[in-house]
């Protein structure tokens, strides 16, 4: 096969790909499309190889799920619009799920105890707000309010027993509701969470699981037969309450949803469509695995978006363009929950790493890598089943492109179902579409508004994202935006979360969040990372600064040099150096905070320490006081020195005299003459080189010297000090 063909700096797929991939609902082959080359990452990701042409097809310009975040009106929440609707969603479901057989209702309602995250439900009223205000066109089915709890039939005939049901039990005021969204998309949004929460009592069954929102899952608290005929049961509710929506092309969709989702599973049985022993890489693999994905997770994300649109009688065009952003969030839904397989630890992702591999799935990431590595075609034959396959599968994946291929693919996909609504209005549902699709950004914005009940949602919701490294932005984590903004109560909740549980977090400059709240004067934040994580204390980033030496560049930041060298399991050194062996004295001197350095000379920094440019603190102070105080500081020095010549002129009389000193070691030497000591030849130097106010050069501020490869250029700034009089 030939490969991708370079137009500027636009890659063209070959034609031989394109035509091959085709759509993952109509099978028909996608059209070629213009990826641009996607730049490298500095976080934590797996090493790139040469480009492939299936990586040359999916490739993209832009860093996953790190555009810029969607235009909206600052300190606003994009979910709040349906906040009042989602607080009564798990109140309505359990209401649509009573049975007359106490077990039975006890089993049906097992996964309602803890509530889930409601992506799907959510994404209906999100939906329904931001095609609300859209021009609508007149459709036979009308609906009231009072339609989606009648029943068609006579209740005699039905013979169904709901002690719950909203026929007999009060039903919500719908004044605590948007009237944005109408009671037939209300309705919609819960049946899509009863046939998303019946596919997971089957699939528990199926995979064998044990557990399922943080408690035993339904199989292993009631057995495989108990679980099935709950998951069973709920898919009868979610079918009555279907059909009292009274439109037979809503009702359409959604049963299509439910043979979908067996169909896939049948699908998922095997790793390529002819299931071979020893199986070859094709494009029709890859294929094959997007019309699987397609029908387990995007049909109801897609099909219920559709219906919410059909539901509000809005023109083809809105309910196509419905369809299409939840078709794409469905798909890039899951080849990112396939990348986090390889990514993100067990604990991070709610299952155990490698769970796919362990129960013999190819999903995305090896499917790409198997492209490049025919050895892995050998363990999808046999579906990992021997000793030691899972683990040689994902070590070949982790060194292969195929994470970094999959990023990219799903990329493709959140950026189609981005355009497939931007005709929509601006509005904060239509922000909340956007948000929905790139949670990361949206965790982001919520640390910034400093919305910790926002932070706490998001956080709960997508566990994965607590740390949510920005790779646009140096790969700062959560935690290094709360410090930078000093967000403690948000920094507290990301420490008691596990931020850094298991290691301390660093950007690209190898800068901890404290070296962050030091750098940005933020105290506060500051001494509870000290407090919390003090083993970062003596951490140096990638120019040798820790966080006393950023501490000491700023002013403000000055209360946190006592806690940082007080710290009793890491205290800070007052003498380290960074690379340019300059101790935080230079840089207090360079920053003119007198408090600083008396400080740091308490603690016993040496005010006489030479840096790589041999300059010593004196050199660098900035403002009049801190020279002053230098000044008064060799001054102190030479006082010492003459006092200490007269003590030595005392003990040569006294042994003059006959009497017998002991002396200390150093003191004296040669013919009992008292030496000089090294400390009284630095002083002499740096009075040499502490020029007076109107000389014209001094030393530049610690870490602004130029550097070269084949030496060091030195360079002057004027300072206060220079003169041109």
């Amino acid at each position: 096969m030939s490969g991708p063909v370079v137009v500027g700096r636009t890659i063209v797929p070959p034609r031989s790909f394109t035509a091959r991939l085709r759509c993952p609902e109509c099978l028909r082959p996608i059209s070629p499309r213009h990826i641009l080359p996607s730049q490298g990452r500095q976080y934590h990701a797996t090493r790139r190889r040469d480009q492939t042409a299936v990586a040359a097809a999916v490739f993209k310009a832009k860093e996953l799920f790190n555009g810029p975040p969607p235009s909206g009106p600052i300190g606003i929440d994009p979910l709040r619009s349906v906040a009042k609707e989602m607080k009564f969603m798990t109140g309505n479901i359990r209401q649509l799920l009573g049975s007359g057989h106490p077990m039975l209702d006890k089993v049906s309602k097992y996964y309602t105890q803890s509530e889930g995250k409601y992506i799907r439900p959510m994404l209906v009223l999100l939906m329904s707000q931001a095609t609300a205000t859209m021009p609508k066109r007149s459709r036979m089915y009308s609906r009231g309010a009072e339609e989606v709890d009648r029943p068609i039939t006579s209740p005699s005939v039905l013979a169904d027993a709901n002690p719950a049901s909203p026929l007999t039990a009060q039903s919500v005021d719908n004044g605590e509701f948007a009237d944005s969204v109408l009671p037939s998309q209300r309705r919609l949004a819960e049946i899509t969470e009863l046939i998303h929460t019946a596919s997971l009592l089957h699939d528990d069954v199926i995979d064998t699981s044990t557990s399922r929102r943080g408690n035993a899952s339904a199989n292993i608290e009631f057995g495989n037969k108990m679980a099935v005929l709950a998951g069973d049961f709920l898919l009868g509710r979610a079918s009555v309450a279907l059909a009292r929506l009274r439109d037979p092309e809503v009702t359409e969709l959604l049963a299509t949803v439910i043979a979908n989702l067996v169909e896939g599973e049948f699908m998922q049985l095997k790793n390529t469509v002819l299931d071979e022993r020893h199986p070859v890489f094709t494009d029709e693999t890859i294929s094959y695995y997007l019309q699987k994905t397609y029908l387990k997770s995007a049909s109801l994300i897609s099909k219920s978006c559709r219906a919410a649109a059909l539901l509000g009688d809005h023109s083809i065009e809105v309910v196509e363009a419905a369809y299409q952003y939840g078709k794409n969030l469905g798909l890039a839904f899951q080849l990112v929950d396939d990348m986090l397989d390889y990514t993100v630890s067990g604990q991070e992702l709610g299952k155990p790493a490698g769970a796919d591999l362990e129960l013999g799935l190819a999903t995305a990431p090896l499917l790409f890598a198997w492209k490049n590595n025919g050895e892995l075609g050998t363990l999808v034959g046999r579906k990992f089943g021997e000793q030691g396959d899972v683990q040689m599968a994902r070590e070949m994946v982790i060194r292969s492109d195929g994470i970094e291929q999959t990023r990219a693919l799903a990329q493709e996909y959140v950026d189609t179902a981005v355009r497939a609504i931007s005709g929509f209005p601006d509005s904060e549902a239509k922000i909340g579409l956007i948000d929905m699709i790139e949670p990361s950004t949206r965790l982001r914005r919520a640390i910034l508004l400093n919305d910790l009940l926002l932070v706490k949602r998001i956080i709960r919701n997508n566990p994965r994202l607590l740390q949510n490294p920005d790779f646009e932005d140096k790969s700062n984590t959560s935690l290094h935006l709360a410090a930078i903004h000093d967000f403690v109560e948000i920094a507290q909740h990301l420490i008691e979360a596990g931020h850094e549980e298991t290691e301390i977090c660093r950007n690209t400059d190898h800068d901890t969040p404290l070296m962050l709240a030091a750098q940005h004067e933020k105290v506060e934040a500051g001494k509870l990372l000290v407090q919390c994580y003090p083993r970062c204390i003596p951490m140096v980033n990638r120019v040798g600064l820790d966080a006393l030496a950023m501490a000491s560049q700023h002013l403000a930041s000055t209360g946190l040099i006592t806690v940082l060298l007080n710290n009793a399991e890491y205290p800070a050194s007052p003498h380290i150096r960074d690379q340019d062996g300059n101790t935080p004295l230079h840089h207090a001197s360079a920053s003119g905070s007198l408090k600083a350095l008396r400080i740091l000379l308490s603690a016993g920094a040496n005010p006489l320490a030479k840096n790589s440019y041999d300059w010593t603190p004196l050199a660098y102070s900035q403002t009049v006081a801190a020279e002053v105080y230098f000044k008064n500081l060799v001054a102190e020095f030479e006082r010492r020195k003459i006092e200490g010549a007269k003590q030595g002129e005392e003990r040569e009389r006294q042994r003059a005299a006959g009497v017998r000193l002991v002396q200390e070691h150093n003191h004296g030497e040669g013919m009992g003459r008292p030496r000089v000591s090294t400390e009284d030849e630095m002083i002499g130097d740096a009075l040499k080189r502490h020029w007076s106010p109107v000389d014209r050069r001094r030393p530049m501020t610690p870490g602004s010297a130029a550097r070269y490869e084949m030496g060091l250029g030195l360079s002057h700034v004027r300072t206060r000090s220079d003169s041109d009089d």
